[in-house]
């Protein structure tokens, strides 16, 4: 289970807090977030009502960013993720009815199709660094490229919906600038604990933002790292 996955139904959409290793036939009760503020109840009647049911869409990259920096600092930030959705939507102009960030996404689907063509998946692609309007925003990286590949469509979304509502265009970051930026990740400062599934997860901070990542039988299965949101007015 990824961080920042969505799922909807049930009495409101929600998101997965951390990734997850969840052990072979196994229940296990997980931490999610609530991404849809003015639903505390089914929709319809009878048990699938009360089912939660896989999105197509992730967390956006500015409530991933909100969520990974609280995460580190060890706060409590479901009223962050709220706090976030309601932002993007004034952002976007547009308003759900129970300020659901699935409805944003439904909202703007036809243009983020339409970014979506222009990126092809590489032969054995396991991440990416994610680039919006010429400033680095994050990156993502997987076990292996079969992993990856479920989430490709997903991960692009959350970056996409992001690039569409700023509407800046600015000169590509410098190749020798990216590389810095990854080399001052890898100095970090690092927080590690047992994961509720199998593993560990380790979160990590340093000037430019935060992130985490899950780690088992001594490799890394997910890793995410988010760029601050100082270019919306919020800086940490």
């Amino acid at each position: 289970m990824i961080d920042s996955d969505e799922i909807t139904g049930a009495m409101q959409n929600r998101i997965i807090n951390d990734t997850l290793l969840v052990p072979a036939q196994s229940t296990l009760k997980i931490p999610v977030s609530c991404t849809e503020h003015g639903r505390w109840h089914f929709k319809g009647e009878g048990k699938a009502a009360k089912r939660f049911v896989p999105s197509e869409y992730s967390a956006n990259l500015s409530t991933r960013s909100v969520k990974s920096r609280a995460a580190f600092e060890d706060r409590r930030y479901q009223g962050e993720v709220w706090d976030s959705i309601d932002r993007f939507e004034s952002r976007t102009e547009y308003r759900s009815n129970t300020s659901a960030l699935h409805d944003s996404y439904e909202n703007l689907k036809e243009k983020q199709n339409s970014y979506l063509k222009e990126f092809n998946l590489e032969n054995g692609q396991n991440g990416a660094i994610f680039i919006v309007n010429g400033e680095f925003k994050g990156f993502e990286l997987f076990y292996n490229p079969s992993i990856y590949r479920q989430y490709n469509e997903k991960l692009l979304r959350s970056y996409i919906i992001e690039a569409i509502v700023d509407k800046k265009s600015e000169d590509a970051i410098d190749r020798l600038e990216l590389m810095k930026i990854l080399e001052d990740i890898s100095r970090s400062e690092y927080k590690s604990k047992k994961s509720i599934g199998l593993g560990d997860n380790l979160k990590f901070s340093n000037e430019i933002g935060s992130g985490s990542a899950l780690v088992y039988d001594d490799e890394l299965i997910h890793l995410t790292f988010y760029k601050d949101l100082d270019d919306i007015g919020i800086k940490y």
